[in-house]
């Protein structure tokens, strides 16, 4: 896993602010995941187990699996057919 910082801007982004709470820090989880490219293995049981390594299994994993799909659908992570996912711009915000 990596330091990243979270910039003022994060707080003030709607599309974010649409987000539940617990999706939001999951996002900035993935950050921590993800590559300095902003690329990272999309297994859910792998980031499940790095970013909720304290909750079980089946619950983390499903938790996770919904957050990614909000995240998804709100254009912040994008699932591509190699297995990967991709967190767009994060080089441009590291």
């Amino acid at each position: 896993m990596r330091i990243r910082s979270v910039k003022p801007s994060f707080w003030a982004d709607a599309k974010i602010a649409d987000l539940a709470e617990p999706t939001r820090l999951f996002y900035v989880g993935l950050w921590m995941v993800a590559d300095d490219a902003g690329w990272f293995r999309w297994d859910v049981r792998e980031v499940a187990r790095d970013l909720y390594g304290y909750e079980s299994p089946r619950r983390r994993e499903a938790r996770s699996g919904r957050m990614l799909d909000e995240l998804v659908v709100a254009g912040r992570v994008i699932l591509h057919p190699c297995g990967h996912a991709e967190v767009p711009h994060l080089p441009e915000h590291q």
